[in-house]
Order: structure tokens, then sequence, then C-alpha cells
């Protein structure tokens, strides 16, 4: 090994793809960098969950990146884990004290699976409002808990087996750590400052929580609870997140307290840290308190929705022109562009005009916030037998609005009344970052709030976030105090709009209809709910 080539590593694993860069320790340098495929599975007519992936193939692919890196040639001081806010369950060998995929290697219960809704339920009704006002007032389906719920109910009867259940950014790090003999020291269950997990994951609540309300049974242990320390000292310091948080550790704004951050890719998510730490934002997850530091200082908040870049995917998979566009190896968003110049340029009218009785609403896998429904689903008003490219532009533009709408009443929800935030900039990275003309609406519908993207791959940040959250816990300083103290000039820059969507008075039609569109999207929302608290009498009056 040579001494002299001291580094860290970020590990990233996000729904379709594990990463791993390692970085020179001291001038943060990204040295190298792998990538392998890591699938997710669904089957809608299983009985358990939907969707899943397997722990195999996850550490098989990362043991593939860290070979590619040849990572034992490193003296590594560091490794961060982050990835998807999926649980992992196992069940442990006493024998052999070993982990065994349960109850087969489909044992990673997907981030995306909405399974668990009448534990939700469960959940709802046995918690005290004060502990879900720190959940947005209720658990969604996607949360680990309700996940762990739903396999308690299912497989907890089974005295004769253990299980460990693990939210699965910290069974990466675990089994990482085990396989290369790094320090597990930090990996070590323990309770968030205010008993809270965060995101409504499995690990960081109070005991009590798992004692008095979910009544764990003494045959299921939490994450690294019980299990024996490697006895080979090592000072490589190992650490794990969401990786939603990792992306954010990567990009957040040294002014924490006017800048969101906003992570879209399949999925959109949103982090605000802030000192303030005793206010419950209806609709908002938070304040989780152990994110950015352990003294308590800084809070952090969060927000998601569950299905936003899914929502272009399932189009271009389901819609004919696209399909073939696809087929024919085209790029499909150079050709909606072009088109969308095309259709412009035929009709002296800006592409959302012409689109102005077509109202998309696109929560396909439910609401997590603000609403934290789990039965809204998606609609579209203006449907009909075209299946034309005019047709397929015209539904990626609905799409799009839909997103900077979503976006709008996320700011809007943290910016209420009473919360005392004033958001000056929103800070973007995720595949979403690339589209030049969602980043100008989500600009326009937010009067124009700056967008600041970074200069590096915006696929890469995962990676590099997962880095800074280790080395920060090796050199025992708060994640709070790098992100303040640091200089990110010359990491990010501000995205300057399309002309088109430009605050001034060529844009006051457009935001006109857009602002009318923004207070359609909403009223979309509020009668599915009316819909639903109708159909619910006539079965509540039947009984």
């Amino acid at each position: 090994m040579n001494s002299s080539l001291q580094v860290g590593i970020g590990i990233d694993v996000g729904s379709s793809s594990a990463r791993i860069g390692v970085y020179n320790y001291y001038n943060d340098a990204l040295l190298e960098m792998a990538q392998e495929p890591v699938p997710y599975y669904q089957d809608s007519s299983k009985k358990s969950w939907k969707f899943w992936q397997k722990s195999t193939e996850i550490i098989k692919a990362l043991q593939k990146c860290l070979q590619k890196l040849n990572i034992r040639e490193y003296e590594v001081k560091s490794c961060g884990v982050s990835a998807t806010c999926s649980l992992a369950i196992f069940e442990r060998d006493l024998t052999n004290n070993m982990l065994i995929p349960y109850p087969n290697e489909d044992n990673v219960i997907f981030w995306m699976d909405s399974s668990a809704v009448n534990e939700c339920q469960w959940l709802n009704m046995q918690c005290p409002q004060q502990l879900l006002d720190y959940l947005g007032g209720k658990f969604v389906p996607e949360m680990g808990v309700p996940k762990l719920k739903y396999f308690l109910d299912e497989y907890s009867h089974l005295r004769d087996k253990h299980f460990h259940i693990f939210d699965l950014h910290q069974y990466i790090a675990y089994e990482l750590s085990r396989l290369y003999e790094w320090n597990i020291e930090g990996l070590l269950g323990r309770e968030n400052l205010n008993g809270i997990g965060n995101d409504g994951e499995v690990s960081g609540w109070s005991s009590s929580f798992y004692k008095n309300i979910i009544n764990l049974p003494s045959n299921v242990s939490i994450g690294t609870t019980s299990l024996v320390a490697n006895k080979h000292i090592s000072t490589t310091v190992v650490r794990s997140c969401i990786d939603s948080y990792a992306s954010w550790f990567a990009v957040a704004s040294p002014h924490l307290e006017t800048s969101l951050f906003m992570i879209a890719g399949t999925s959109s998510c949103y982090m605000y840290g802030t000192t303030i730490s005793d206010t419950r934002i209806p609709g908002v997850w938070g304040p989780f308190d152990t994110i950015l530091d352990n003294r308590g200082d800084f809070s952090v908040y969060a927000a998601g929705q569950s299905c936003t870049g899914k929502l272009i995917e399932h189009l271009f998979e389901s819609h004919p022109c696209a399909r073939k566009i696809l087929k024919d190896g085209a790029d499909i968003y150079q050709v909606l562009e072009q088109t969308i110049c095309d259709i412009e340029k035929n009709n002296g009218l800006s592409i959302h005009i012409l689109t102005k009785d077509m109202f998309f609403y696109g929560d396909y896998e439910g609401n997590r916030t603000p609403f934290a429904d789990p039965r809204i689903k998606g609609s579209f008003i203006g449907e009909s037998t075209d299946t034309s490219m005019l047709n397929l532009t015209y539904k990626y533009i609905c799409i799009l609005e839909f997103l900077s709408f979503q976006t709008k009443l996320i700011i809007d929800t943290f910016q209420n009344e009473n919360s005392n935030i004033h958001i000056k900039e929103l800070r973007i990275s995720g595949s979403q970052a690339k589209n030049e003309r969602l980043l100008s609406l989500i600009s326009l519908v937010n009067n124009g709030v700056a967008i600041i993207k970074p200069k590096e791959n915006v696929d890469m940040m995962g990676i590099k976030g997962a880095y800074v959250l280790a080395k920060s816990a090796k050199e025992k300083k708060q994640l709070a105090d790098v992100i303040t103290e640091r200089d990110i000039s010359n990491d990010s820059e501000k995205f300057e709009s399309l002309a088109e969507y430009r605050l001034g008075n060529d844009s006051i039609l457009l935001r006109k209809l857009l602002c009318v569109k923004y207070h359609i999207h909403l009223d979309m929302a509020k009668q599915q709910k009316r819909y639903h608290k109708l159909v619910d009498e006539v079965f509540s009056t039947s009984n």
C-alpha cells in the first residue's frame, strides 16, 4: 500500500445505479470514479411489497466498483455511504453471526413501495400528534417505519428467527465495513436528540417509541443493534445517510437560512437548514436535530414528492411517438425542444398558450408533502385520441408545468406565515437540473427566484456529499461548521432562464396564465380529496 496516497471514499446508491468516487483526502480532488447498474424490480400482483431490490446485487455492484478503483492500493481515511430511503431485511444466523437476506434475495423494500397504507393508518392513530407533527402531520407509506410495521405484521410471529432491519444506507455501510475491515463505531445505533427518526426512517428513534408504540418483539433488532464489531481496529471512519442529504451536503449554501435545496431525479426532495429548532411546519418533515450537528444548534426540515422525473420517464415509455424516437436512437429531449421551437414559430404563440386548456396533476404514487395522502393520484383534463408528435409535446409541457407548480407549493409551504423562513435562492441538483426549460419555469412561477446549479456534473453530487459527510466525521468537525465556513463560489453558478421565461413585460401574459393554472393545480388536489370523502361516506353509511 502506498501510504502517501491517502483518500476518502464517497458512495451513492441511487434508484438504478451505484457510484463510487475516490477523493484526494487533502485537496478534495476527485481522483477516480466507477459506476455499476443496480436494478429494482416491480410486480403489482405480489401480495407483499410491490417494489424491491436485492441486497446481494447492491453489494456485488459496489465490490465491482471498488475492485475497478483498486481501493486496496490506497490508504482509506474515510468512507461515506448514501443510499435511497429503502429498507433492508435480514435473518441473523446466531451460530455463525451472519446476516441472511430474508425472506429470500428480494429483501430490500424499495423506497418507492407504498404497500404500507393500512400500517400508516394504524401508526397515525397510535402516535400522539406532537410526534406526528415532526413528520408533516402523518406517516406516509414510503417511510421506513410503516414498512417496518408491514414486515412485523407479516413475519415477527416466527419466534424461532431473529431479524435485523436496516435503513439501506446503514446496512451498506455496515457490510462494506465488515468486508474491508473498516471501523463501524460511528454506525452503532444511537437515538437522535429529539428521539425522532430522520424522514421517518427506522434508525434514530427513542427506545420508548419502539417499546410503547411499535411494541417491537424481542426477536427483531433495528440496524446494528447487538451486532459484533470487527476485532480488527481500523482508523477508517465510516458514516452513512439518505442519498438526498448527501447531495445537499455537496452543494449546500453557507447561507443556510436563505437557501432551499432541491434534489430532483426520479423523485424530488427538498432540504432546509436553520437555527430554528422548535417550529413545526404543517406538511413539512422536521425539525430533525442530528443531521448537521450533534449539539442541537442546527435543525433540518425536509419535504418531498415521490414521482417527478418518473413522470417524464413514464410518458416516454407509454407514448407511441416517444417510443419510436427512442427506438431510432435520437436524443428525445433535443427532438422535443426542436418541436417546441417549430410549433411556437408556426403559431406565433408560446407553447404554454397552446396548452392553456390542458391540466395535468401528476402525484402518480401519492403525495408525500404537503398533503401526506397516499390516495391522491394522477389526473389529466384535456385527453383525446390524438397520439401524434404534437400530443407528445403538449403532454411533456404539461408535466413540466406540474413539476414547477409542485416546487412552488413546497416553497410556499416552507414560507408559510408562521415559519419565519424567507427563501432567496433554490439550489438544484440531480438529473432534472439539466432541463433548462423546467428550471426556467420553476424560476418564473416563483417570482424569479434565483436558481443555483453546481458547475460539476450534477450526477456526481451524491458521491461528493457522502465523501464530505465521512471526512467531517474523521476530522471531528460538525457538518454545519464545514458547510457554513466553506467557499463554494467556484463550485456553483446562477442559472440564466431561457428568454421566454425571464421576468419582464414580455412574460406578463405567460405569468398570468401560469398563476391561474397553479390555482387550478391546487384545486385538482382539493377535488380529489373531496371525491375520496364522498366515496368514503358511501361505505361509512352502509355499515
